[in-house]
């Protein structure tokens, strides 16, 4: 089994200027881990709006660089208020490919902060989709 992990440090934390979209962190995945080219891919992003007045609108994605989405996430995050957005997907990545980057970026209406990121994606086999 291969898994690939990434935490932002304790305290890292990304600006998430208006309505920019910001890549807040990113792993890279390679093909020739031996054991499947099926990953799944789970991530989590804490928002923070730092904001005494407005609440912010973030949309949070689990992409694949440069722009395969695996899943979005939206929320609205009251003034002085942070979330935890999930994130997850799955993908594979053929034997002959060049390694993929897995990211999450958002998009914050107003500005906003981006804190304690993190991406696990674990290289699984297959499922076989049989009706119980």
């Amino acid at each position: 089994m291969a898994i690939a992990i990434y935490n932002l440090p304790p305290g890292g934390s990304k600006a998430l200027p208006a309505n920019t979209v910001e890549k807040v962190i990113g792993i890279q995945l390679n093909t020739g881990n031996n054991v499947s080219p099926f990953w799944t891919v789970f991530g989590k992003v804490v928002v923070n709006n730092p904001s005494s007045a407005s609440p912010v609108n973030v949309v949070a994605q689990l992409v694949v660089a440069p722009a395969t989405v695996l899943d979005t996430s939206t929320a609205s995050i009251p003034a002085g208020g942070s979330e935890s957005i999930p994130l997850e997907g799955v993908l594979q990545i053929p034997p002959s490919a060049p390694p993929a980057c897995v990211e999450i970026n958002c998009r914050a209406s107003l500005n906003a902060n981006a804190e304690f990121a993190r991406l696990i994606a674990i290289s699984v086999n297959p499922a076989a989709v049989l009706t119980c």
